[in-house]
């Protein structure tokens, strides 16, 4: 390199032009990238509040179409106690009319109110799929019989005297008691004693 070279090559290098040209072709390349990203972020903060904006209002939708859709589901599930075999009544009965009280309080939120509702439901889809023994009274004949109810799901409600002596069917399209024979009183007796954890069903 000859001294010349050399000169030019310093003068260049002093010149202030040539120093900070690249820097501030660096500075406008930042500049820009910081502006994109920040209009990413405003795109992607605008569609996060319109889906914010619309969640919330399909949750208020949907809280005020709960109270109603309660109310019909214990409404259903009160018209089919009325139709359902006559069994644990009372206790049946008493959750309905807690559920009610408990839609019927202010204080109380919809989401419990459902959640009430739906714990109602799902014991008495239970009973459907149990069996059960129970002592009770029925009247026969006007008279109060004691003794004990067999219930297989929701197919047959049995009763038979605490002697062992009568036993009856329900009949749910008469809605009355129904005597049976006495080739009923063995199988009953030993319903009664599987229900209760006494005998074991034989296979």
């Amino acid at each position: 390199m000859t001294v010349t070279d050399a000169t030019e090559k310093a003068s260049r290098f002093a010149c202030p032009r040539y120093f900070f040209k690249p820097r501030f072709s660096n500075l406008v390349t930042l500049k820009v990238l910081i502006l994109f990203l920040f209009a990413n972020f405003l795109i992607v903060f605008l569609t996060l509040s319109i889906e914010i904006d619309k969640t919330l209002k399909e949750a208020q939708i949907m809280q005020r179409q709960i109270p109603p859709f309660t109310r019909r589901m214990l409404a259903g599930i009160e018209k089919s106690i009325e139709l359902d075999l006559p069994f644990h009544l009372a206790e049946r009965k008493e959750r309905i009319a807690f559920a009610k009280a408990a839609l019927d309080n202010p204080t109380v939120s919809p989401a419990e109110g459902l959640r009430q509702v739906l714990e109602a439901f799902n014991v008495e889809a239970e009973y459907g799929r149990k069996i059960d023994s129970y002592k009770d009274s029925i009247v026969i004949d006007g008279e109060l019989r004691e003794g004990n109810i067999l219930r297989v799901g929701r197919l047959a409600m049995v009763f038979q005297t605490a002697d062992e002596n009568e036993t009856h069917a329900w009949n749910n399209a008469a809605r009355s008691w129904e005597e049976l024979d006495n080739s009923y009183r063995n199988p009953t007796r030993k319903g009664i004693r599987i229900a209760n954890k006494l005998a074991t069903v034989d296979l």
